[in-house]
């Protein structure tokens, strides 16, 4: 598992040209690859949107440490052969300039949001305009965020902090202390659930209180800890690299209720119907799709690193970097069987995405911008 590091080496730096335009450096695409293989202590996990809570959260992927990371094993993996590349393509409708490099963001209710961690800032978007309305200074910030109960709720990996920003006026309304080096992050409306990375924690927050209620423990202290997290009213799943595993909690309870191997633990991570969809880190092309009333993981080879996944009409959709050249595409699973059914392609390539508005977001770094696509291209390839 690669963490980022304060010096804010781009997410998409260290993902090489996965989300950059075709004209891209192929030898930029080795020298990530080479990184990749070194491994690393962890890679920020990407959660754009996530339709099964209340409210939105989204990180993204950071750049490799030192620290090695062990390949993860497939757990009841599907083997799925990519179909055709060659695919049709989606154009944009839209093409919103945010920043010199754009490093993650996420859709809600009623805005879209990208995240610049280079200006420590987030832009908010009005998507009847498609322009930016609100520059929002968010301290700290280190690849990922959540928003909800009216503010950016952001973890200070260094600070091992996690600030709580009022969204209409900017101020810091809180600076909540969690455990060592807080990265994945979800909101519902109970509560706040950081993933401690090098503590093997989840923090619990009220958000009436600002105060910090409980802390579980996933897994060992030290590198690969817990990164990608998800939580629903009555449950939490946690992805622990260095368990090999997904740590489900009780959040009534606050308890461990189990712990699942799984294929993918550091990725996006998203809760869609009755199921948490999991990428990989770039490490493997590894997804991994739980029930949420199992604790058993399926999986599938999506055929290039997987971002986040989206649910278009009841399929799945993933976003996916062709590694041999700087190729981006979306690929259609059917949730029932986890097979990839259709490939469709789209450029830029982009790692984090989100859907609402009758669009898909990508969040493009090496563009600096928000590329809205639109949706009914997927319901009609869906069809």
């Amino acid at each position: 598992m690669i963490r980022p590091a304060r010096h804010r080496i781009s997410q998409h730096r260290r993902i090489g040209t996965r989300q950059g335009g075709a004209g891209l450096c192929v030898t930029a695409l080795v020298a990530f690859l080479t990184a990749c293989g070194s491994g690393g202590d962890r890679v920020a996990d990407g959660t754009a949107n996530n339709p099964g809570a209340s409210v939105g959260s989204s990180t993204a992927i950071g750049p490799a440490s030192t620290e090695s990371i062990d390949a993860q094993q497939a757990t009841d993996s599907v083997a799925t052969t990519l179909p055709d590349q060659g695919g049709p393509t989606v154009e944009p409708t839209a093409t919103i300039p945010v920043g010199e490099h754009v490093d993650g963001g996420l859709v809600t209710d009623d805005a879209v949001w990208a995240l610049v961690t280079a200006d420590e800032m987030l832009y908010r978007i009005d998507p009847d305009t498609n322009s930016v309305v609100q520059e929002l200074p968010v301290p700290g910030i280190g690849f990922r965020f959540a928003i909800g109960h009216d503010a950016a709720w952001v973890p200070d990996f260094e600070g091992s902090v996690v600030r709580r920003v009022e969204l209409d006026s900017g101020a810091v309304l809180a600076e909540i202390p969690t455990g060592l080096n807080p990265e994945g992050i979800s909101v519902t409306d109970g509560a706040v659930w950081v993933a401690n990375h090098r503590a093997g924690t989840v923090t619990r927050i009220d958000p009436t209180t600002n105060e910090p209620v409980a802390t579980i423990e996933v897994g060992p202290a030290g590198p690969m800890g817990p990164q990608a997290i998800v939580a629903s009213d009555d449950r939490v799943w946690v992805g622990v690299p260095n368990l090999g595993q997904v740590v489900v909690i009780d959040a009534t309870t606050n308890a461990v209720v189990a712990n699942i191997d799984s294929p993918a633990t550091c990725g996006e991570m998203q809760l869609l119907d009755d199921s948490v969809w999991i990428t990989n880190c770039f490490e493997t092309d590894d997804v991994a799709v739980i029930d949420v009333h199992g604790t058993e993981s399926r999986g599938l080879h999506a055929g290039g690193p997987a971002g986040t996944p989206l649910q278009i009409d009841g399929d799945v959709w993933l976003p996916t970097i062709t590694l041999d050249e700087p190729l981006g595409h979306l690929v259609r699973v059917d949730p029932a069987t986890v097979e990839i059914i259709e490939t469709v392609r789209s450029d830029p390539p982009a790692y984090i995405m989100g859907n609402g508005f009758g669009s898909l977001w990508k969040f493009s770094w090496d563009t600096g911008a928000v590329v809205r696509l639109p949706i009914d291209a997927f319901t009609q390839q869906a069809g």
